[in-house]
């Protein structure tokens, strides 16, 4: 049912989930890759967002490396000497473990190095993208007041060509002229 997709423990048995699917420990809507280190949201897709996730070429590639990689760690603990294999039988166990715990802790960090550095670039996008918009909006006011300029230039030119048509000629007050540009030079400052 569409956003109520939760975890199957099933899907970890499955062939082609068990190399790199893991149960989210926090959220029951979501699902880990162990080789790409990422959440997978099931709440709306379910079973579907992992086949799609595990149809991506990065994932593929990454799933490559940790089989490699799993495989070279155990050729290595298989080819160490038999004497440490009969009296370490129990500690390599252990060692084992905690050489996955070392590996998940170390995926963990890597995965929240990343995920800072892309917020960090998100960031900066982010301030590019406002800093853009604040010039776009000085641009804007500026060419306002250059038109509100231009608007009164060409009414003063028609009033005062309306009034010679009339026969009267215009002085106009040089304190009246003054205080029509000082307004439009505010507009423009």
């Amino acid at each position: 049912m569409p956003g109520k997709c939760k975890f199957q423990e099933s899907w970890l048995a499955k062939d082609i989930y068990k190399e790199w699917l893991v149960k989210d420990g926090q959220d029951i809507h979501f699902a880990r890759c162990r080789a790409c280190s990422k959440s997978i949201k099931l709440q709306t897709m379910g079973e579907a967002a992992l086949t799609s996730h595990a149809g991506g070429a990065g994932h593929k590639a990454a799933v490559r490396k940790l089989v490699e990689g799993t495989s070279r760690a155990l050729s290595q603990r298989l080819h160490s000497s038999s004497s440490e294999a009969e009296d370490g039988g129990h500690h390599s166990a252990r060692h084992d473990s905690m050489d996955l715990s070392r590996l998940k802790h170390q995926q963990r960090t890597e995965a929240l190095d990343h995920q800072q550095q892309q917020m960090k670039i998100m960031e900066w996008e982010n301030r590019m993208k406002v800093l853009a918009w604040e010039q776009e909006l000085v641009r804007e006011k500026r060419r306002a007041a250059q038109q509100k300029k231009k608007a009164f230039r060409m009414k003063k030119a028609y009033y005062k060509a309306k009034l010679k048509r009339m026969g009267e000629e215009v002085q106009l007050s040089s304190s009246s002229s003054s205080d029509e540009e000082e307004k439009t030079s505010d507009l423009t400052g």
